[in-house]
């Protein structure tokens, strides 16, 4: 059976995103000239859309970090504010407050060497470290000028010769957590994912594959059920030895065929088999919904539960209070006084 895969999962983590930022986050301080500047770098930096980006990552992978960095050449007068994957980090924790955080990446390599640059983010520096290694090992560490890549970074280096010092005593990087408590690992400071859920939901196929089985089964039916003529062996036209016969259902006049009426098979029979469209719609709507409640979020934020008549403000939002508990969940939504921990998108 030809399988078809309906991206539902991609869909919750747009909706969640769309809802944590429906509206646009605003940053304040009291200084005039300071609000001034900041709204010039957050508008350089496309720091709303960056935000929704990192948003739409969190939802299915638990977390996303924000990190700051630097590049005169790319901005000569301001800093970057980028995201990084969780798959992509090494955080390290004390009491469930980030201490320091290791980014790492795969640069341009050859067939047998893998070069890895490893940024490690400590309170007023960051570390730089170049790896040359295989696939499965990190390797021994080299000059950064060994790569060009990285040969940039040598000349910010401090007297040490392996970070920046930043100047601030504080992380240049945030860990934000899709949202807690992670049910798989109570004991860790970490995210959760809003498939977590959706995946736990059946033992040998996951809600997320029993959709796509659903609508693979619907347009099986469709490709069955397409009209099919049976036709005696006495309509078909040889095409010649070894070449089959076929069946001309352009021809307009035929001979009748030497076969007893009592006997069948002396006729054409239509052969197509109906489509069961309500069935399958029904199976696929239950999963959506099953799958979206599960993930935290009401049907009628992924379009269910509507027919097209004309509703209240108080009829969406009751249709829509599970997600609003949900998106007033998610610490990207509040603050925290402790800097590794603020969450860096508050709206």
């Amino acid at each position: 059976m030809q399988r078809l895969h309906i991206p539902l999962a991609g869909e919750i983590a747009q909706t969640s995103a769309d809802l944590l930022f429906a509206d646009t986050p605003v940053v304040t301080v009291a200084d005039t000239a300071a609000q001034d500047r900041l709204d010039v770098l957050l508008d350089a930096g496309g720091v709303p859309e960056l935000l929704l980006t990192a948003a739409e990552t969190a939802a299915p992978l638990s977390e996303v970090f924000l990190r700051v960095t630097w590049d005169k050449a790319a901005a000569p007068d301001r800093p970057l504010l980028t995201t990084v994957r969780p798959d992509q980090a090494v955080p390290e924790w004390s009491f469930s407050i980030m201490q320091t955080v290791t980014f790492w990446r795969v640069l341009p390599s050859t067939s047998s060497t893998v070069w890895r640059h490893l940024e490690r983010h400590e309170r007023g520096r960051i570390l730089h470290g170049l790896y040359e290694g295989t696939d499965d090992q990190l390797g021994r560490r080299v000059p950064l000028t060994e790569h060009p890549d990285t040969a940039g970074l040598a000349a910010s280096l401090s007297e040490q010769g392996d970070s920046i010092e930043t100047g601030v005593d504080m992380l240049t990087a945030v860990y934000v957590p899709n949202i807690a408590p992670n049910r798989r690992h109570r004991d860790a400071p970490w995210g959760r994912s809003d498939l977590q859920g959706v995946h736990d939901l059946l033992d040998t196929l996951d809600t997320l594959d029993a959709l796509d089985e659903a609508w693979s089964s619907w347009l099986r039916d469709i490709r069955l059920a397409r009209a099919r003529l049976i036709v005696p062996d006495g309509y078909l036209r040889s095409n010649g030895p070894g070449r089959g016969a076929t069946f001309d259902d352009d021809r307009e006049e035929w001979q009748t065929l030497p076969i007893p009426p009592t006997e069948q098979g002396n006729g054409i029979t239509l052969s197509q088999f109906a489509i069961r469209v309500e069935e399958h719609r029904t199976t696929a709507e239950a999963i959506v919904r099953q799958a979206t409640t599960a993930a935290g979020y009401s049907p009628a934020s992924v379009r269910l539960d509507g027919d097209g008549a004309a509703v209240t403000a108080t009829e969406i939002a009751a249709g829509d209070h599970r997600s609003m508990v949900t998106r007033g969940k998610n610490p990207a939504r509040s603050t925290s006084s402790t800097p590794s921990r603020t969450a860096a998108w508050s709206a």
